[in-house]
């Protein structure tokens, strides 16, 4: 007498995978409205802790030049240029205040949502 064993045949998994979601602590969820034209910028600022490790999650209806995170004047913690979207990763250097700011690509108004969450 012989049993017939199933075999479990593997279907191909679709090349695009979901983006993992970050998980972590949120820090802040909200909308920020750069002033409107070409150039103009909004920021949100927050204090951290060094060694503090940050996600930033950020949607735009217009494009944007640049998404930037600096610490004091000049330490760039982390960009993205030209984009409507993106996720951002940094690690803060030194206890103090973590500027982001959002610079427009595009003339009118323009609304960015984003999510700060620590790792």
């Amino acid at each position: 007498m012989m049993l017939a064993i199933p075999l479990l045949l593997s279907l191909p998994v679709s090349a695009q995978q979901a983006k993992p979601v970050p998980t972590g602590t949120l820090i802040e969820q909200s909308v920020s409205r750069p002033i409107d034209g070409l150039g103009g910028w909004s920021e949100v600022k927050h204090n951290f802790s060094k060694g503090d490790r940050v996600h930033l999650h950020f949607d735009a209806n217009k494009q944007l030049e640049r998404v930037l995170v600096l610490q004091g004047e000049r330490k760039e913690l982390a960009k993205a240029k030209y984009t409507k979207a993106g996720d951002l990763e940094f690690t803060v250097p030194q206890k103090g205040e973590v500027v982001i700011r959002f610079i427009n690509d595009r003339n009118g108004p323009n609304e960015v949502r984003y999510e700060l969450r620590k790792l």
